[in-house]
């Protein structure tokens, strides 16, 4: 999806920026973003002085250009919206209009962006304990507003949770891939690096269905890692991730040595990625356990750019994997230069084919160089222990999650 700050480029069935709608009431001022779905804008309330009134606004694409399923998914959408809105923590759904050939879903504006962009570009959480408590326990609120109706929303993740009053209050937007089904046999639904194992079938769904509920408190149990950390713990929860695969062999063990989060975030944490999902924590266990955390990060953490490290990797280039060191001494360890990360789309998180940073591995071959191995040495040890040919490379930033 474009950002608001790339040119937008819109098709010419939706209509274009100073279009009014309900009435006259509201004026389309901005382009938030594009994607297939449709369009969001920003618009403003003609009634209000001066236009200080801002809301978003979700266009859906003709009617005429849907899918009866295109159709039936929308219908959906914003009949579980509208039916969870009713809770703070849920970005509240005004009013939806039919206009011409049109659908305009009209919703809170979130002029502090979405958590992506808020941990990213703006370093909002780190290091502030009480800040990431009452964060997370909202979101916590909110989810379980939402699964005590019966809807359970498969796509958690920092682009679809939007920011007010400088990021100290939080809520959920983007049910389009919402279910009230207690099970599903949906496989790969949501976005790769927040997905649950077994919402990707194979060997972790024997049973040939999973469950959303606990599918979304796997969710947040990564968001909960982006909060503190500012980094993503795997690329994804299957069997062929390197990193996840090191977690599957030590989970009590792993996270606590590559990321510098405490013990007992780190005993929290299992508990919600756990991978067998019947015994994961619930909702009510994990909030009381966050409430009753005294930290979420271990002694020696250190704060560098927007993220938190261990000791070990202080001054680490880790988006290129560099040690910091000559090139000559360790041999090219980075791929070739990634695209930057995109800004953050506003109220959605579709964010279209993008090729996120991958997470990097050190090569078997590179084991054998004695400088590196000493920056890199608790992930080696870590590797060799559990026997792991390809040993993970540290967590890398968090990047916009790609849809499956």
């Amino acid at each position: 999806m474009s950002s608001k700050n790339a040119p937008a480029v819109i098709s010419p069935v939706h209509p274009p920026v100073g279009t009014l709608i309900d009435g006259g009431s509201l004026e389309l001022v901005e382009v938030l973003g594009v994607g297939g779905y449709g369009v969001v804008y920003r618009a403003v309330d003609t009634r209000s002085p001066a236009g200080l009134k801002s809301y978003a606004v979700k266009c859906l694409v003709a009617s005429g250009q849907q899918t009866a399923r295109q159709r039936q998914i929308h219908i959906r959408e914003i009949a579980l919206h509208q039916l969870a809105s009713a809770h703070p923590g849920v970005v509240t759904l005004h009013r939806v209009v039919e206009q011409g050939n049109h659908t305009y879903i009209i919703m809170d504006y979130a002029p502090d962006h979405d958590l992506f962009t808020q941990i990213l570009h703006s370093c909002r959480y780190l290091g502030d304990d009480a800040v990431i408590k009452d964060v997370f326990l909202q979101l916590l609120d909110a989810v379980e507003y939402c699964h005590s109706l019966g809807i359970y929303h498969r796509d958690l993740k920092p682009e679809n949770i939007l920011c007010f009053d400088d990021g100290l209050r939080v809520a959920i937007t983007d049910f389009g891939l919402a279910t009230t089904d207690k099970l599903s046999d949906e496989f790969r639904t949501g976005s790769v690096y927040h997905m649950s194992p077994e919402c990707q079938g194979g060997e972790f769904a024997p049973t040939g269905h999973y469950s959303p509920m606990f599918n979304d408190i796997w969710s947040l149990g990564i968001i909960l890692l982006n909060l503190a950390t500012g980094r993503n713990p795997w690329k994804s929860a299957t069997p062929n991730d390197p990193t996840f695969q090191a977690y599957l062999r030590d989970p009590m063990g792993f996270l606590p040595s590559v990321l510098p989060i405490s013990p007992e975030i780190n005993e929290i944490l299992v508990r919600m990625l756990e991978v067998d999902w019947r015994e994961r924590s619930t909702l009510r266990e994990v909030r009381y356990a966050i409430e009753e955390a005294t930290t979420f990060y271990s002694d020696g953490a250190v704060f560098e750019g927007s993220m938190a490290r261990c000791p070990w990797e202080s001054g680490m280039d880790i988006d290129s994997a560099s040690s910091g060191t000559n090139p000559d001494d360790n041999g090219p360890l980075s791929p070739p230069p990634q695209s930057s990360i995109p800004e953050a789309d506003l109220n959605s998180g579709h964010t279209g084919a993008r090729t996120p940073h991958p997470i990097l591995y050190l090569p078997h071959s590179r084991w054998t160089n004695n400088r590196l191995m000493v920056r890199l040495g608790p992930i080696i040890r870590h590797a060799v222990l559990l026997g792991l040919s390809n040993p993970p490379f540290p967590p890398t930033p968090i990047v916009k999650s790609t849809m499956e």
